[in-house]
C-alpha cells in the first residue's frame, strides 16, 4: 500500500522547510495547483480512487466486539465506510485542522479533532487515527443447538454482529443453569465467518460440533469442520464435502445402538441441485466418514435436516426418521414446510415419504426432532410465514405413517415489532433434555430483541422455553 509517489518522498528534504518558512497566514495551495502555486505536493490515495491529490486521514474502527464493519467516517460531504478489518481511508482536499465524525450507528457516535499537516501528510502518507468506539453493537446470535449437562444448559452458537455477509462470525460456549449464566466462551473463532454449528453429545459423553466456514472476503464457502470436545481432549478435523459449492451441517447427531455416530447435512452442488448428505463415525465421534446424499433426485429442495432413532436392536435393522426443510413445487404451486425420509437399516439408505401436509407455510420452516417416553416422538418448527415456533407430537408408528398430531403453537416472534422486520433474525429450535421426563424438555431457539435493537442493526438472541409452553409463556433468555 503506497501512502506516497516516490517522487515526493525523495523530495521531502526539500519541502519541508518551505512549509516550515510559511508564515501562519499563508494560505496553503490547494491539490493540483488549482488554486495556488503551480507544483503543490499531492499524496496518492491509500485506496485507489479517481483522486490525483488528496491529502488522507485513515486508520481502523473498533469497539468491543472487534473491527467495526461499514462505519460511516466523516468530515463535510467527504465520507468513508470501514471495509471488512474496520479500516477507513477519508479523502480531504487540504491540510487544515478537521472534526471528524465516527458512527457505527446511531446514537454511537464519536467527534475526532484532527491537524492535517501538510508536511507530516507527504511524509507519512496522511494522518492515522485508530477508533475505539466507547459503545457496543447489537449483537446476532443464532444457528445453534443446546445439550444438558451435569443439569446446566450448554448451548453451542454462531456470534456476530449480522446474519451474514461481511461480519465475521465466531462459535460460543454459553452455559446456563435458570437464571444464573456464565459469561460465553469463546470456542471457535477464525478469521472467516464460522457458522452453523450442529452436533451434539456422543455415548461416552464426549461434544461434537460441526461448523461450517464462509469466507466473507472471496464471497464464497471454504470448508466444513468438527471439533470433539471430552476430559482427556480436544480433536478437530475436517468432513469432506466433495464438489459442494455451498454447505453446512444442522441437526442432532444421532446414536445408533452400537454406538455409531451419524450427522446430518445440506449442501448444493456446481448444478444448483440442493442435497440432504449424512456422515457417519465409528470411533465416538473422532474421525468422520466424507458425506454422501440421502436422495439422489428430490423431488422438493431440502436442506435443514434433523433426525432421530426410533428403535432396532442392531445397527443394520436400526430405524431413523428423518424431516427436513424443503420448498418447490406440488401439483404445480408452490409449497414450504417440511419433508420426511424415513432409514430401516441404519442410514445406509433412504425413502423419501413426501410432504408433511401439517407444516405447509407461506415461507419456509426449520425442524428438530426428539424421542419422548412411550415410544413417542416431538416435532418442533420454526414456521417462518406465520412467525411461531411449533409442537407436534405422534407415536413412532404414527410418525413414520406421517400421521401427525395437529401443530400447536409454542412461541410467536418478536420479529413483527422490528423497525425493519426481518424473518432469517428467527429460527433455527433444538430440544435439550433436562432428564428422562417428558416434562424437563426444553426448546432453545434465537428471535429477534427489540429492546437491544438500533436503528437498523438487529440485537438477535437465544432463548430457552419449555416443550409444552403456549404463547402466554415467557422465554428465558440464553445470550448475554
Amino acid at each position: 500500500m503506497k501512502r506516497a509517489v516516490i517522487a515526493i518522498v525523495l523530495a521531502l528534504g526539500a519541502l519541508a522547510p518551505q512549509f516550515a518558512a510559511r508564515p501562519a497566514s499563508a494560505s496553503v495551495p490547494a491539490p493540483d495547483g488549482l488554486a495556488g502555486e503551480p507544483g503543490s505536493p499531492c499524496v496518492r490515495p491509500i485506496v485507489q480512487t479517481g483522486a490525483s491529490c488528496t491529502f488522507n486521514v485513515w486508520g481502523h474502527v473498533r469497539d468491543a466486539d472487534g473491527d467495526v464493519i461499514a462505519a460511516t467516517v466523516r468530515v463535510g460531504t467527504n465520507q468513508a465506510t470501514t471495509n471488512e478489518q474496520g479500516f477507513f481511508d477519508l479523502y480531504l482536499p487540504n491540510p487544515g485542522s478537521y472534526t471528524v465524525l465516527v458512527e457505527s450507528r446511531p446514537g454511537c457516535r464519536v467527534p475526532l479533532r484532527v491537524e492535517v499537516d501538510a508536511a507530516a501528510a507527504i511524509r507519512d502518507g496522511g494522518v492515522r487515527r485508530d477508533v475505539l468506539l466507547p459503545c457496543t453493537r447489537p449483537t446476532y446470535n443464532a444457528f445453534g443447538f443446546a445439550v444438558v449437562q451435569s443439569g446446566m444448559l450448554v448451548t453451542v452458537a454462531r456470534t456476530g454482529v449480522s446474519h451474514s455477509g461481511y461480519a465475521p462470525g465466531r462459535i460460543d460456549w454459553l452455559q446456563s443453569r435458570g437464571a444464573t449464566r456464565a459469561p460465553p466462551r469463546s470456542f471457535i473463532d477464525t478469521a472467516h465467518d464460522d457458522r452453523d454449528a450442529a452436533g451434539g453429545l456422543t455415548r461416552s459423553g464426549a461434544m461434537v460440533v460441526f461448523y461450517a466456514h464462509f469466507d466473507p472476503v472471496a464471497n464464497r464457502w471454504a470448508g466444513m469442520r468438527f471439533v470433539r470436545a471430552a476430559r482427556e481432549g480436544s480433536v478437530a478435523g475436517v468432513i469432506g464435502t466433495g464438489d459442494l459449492v455451498s454447505f453446512s451441517p444442522y441437526g442432532p447427531i444421532v446414536i445408533l445402538p452400537s454406538g455409531r455416530l451419524m450427522q446430518t447435512f445440506y449442501g448444493t452442488d456446481a448444478h444448483h441441485v440442493t442435497r440432504i448428505y449424512v456422515s457417519f463415525s465409528g470411533d465416538d465421534g473422532r474421525t468422520w466418514s466424507p458425506i454422501v446424499p440421502i436422495d439422489a433426485r428430490p423431488s422438493l429442495r431440502a436442506n435443514e435436516a434433523a433426525a432421530v432413532y426410533l428403535d432396532g436392536a442392531t445397527d443394520a435393522r436400526a430405524r431413523i426418521l428423518m424431516v427436513a426443510r424443503a420448498d418447490g413445487y406440488v401439483r404445480g404451486k408452490r409449497w414450504f414446510g417440511l419433508v420426511q425420509y424415513l432409514s430401516t437399516d441404519g442410514g445406509r439408505s433412504w425413502r423419501r415419504q413426501g410432504a408433511i401436509a401439517s407444516t405447509s407455510s407461506r415461507r419456509e420452516s426449520i425442524p428438530w426432532l426428539a424421542n419422548l417416553s412411550g415410544g413417542r416422538v416431538a416435532m418442533v418448527w420454526t414456521d417462518r410465514g406465520t412467525l411461531t415456533l411449533k409442537r407436534s407430537i405422534a407415536r413412532a408408528a404414527d410418525a413414520v405413517a406421517m400421521r401427525w398430531a395437529p401443530a400447536q403453537i409454542v412461541y410467536r416472534s418478536r420479529v413483527p415489532e422490528m423497525a425493519h422486520p426481518d424473518i432469517g433474525d428467527f429460527g433455527y429450535p433444538s430440544i435439550a433434555s433436562y432428564g428422562p421426563e417428558d416434562s424437563r424438555k426444553a426448546i432453545v431457539f434465537n428471535d429477534a430483541n427489540p429492546a437491544g435493537s438500533v436503528g437498523k442493526m438487529v440485537d438477535v438472541d437465544l432463548y430457552a422455553i419449555s416443550l409444552w409452553a403456549s404463547p402466554a409463556t415467557s422465554p428465558v433468555t440464553i445470550s448475554p
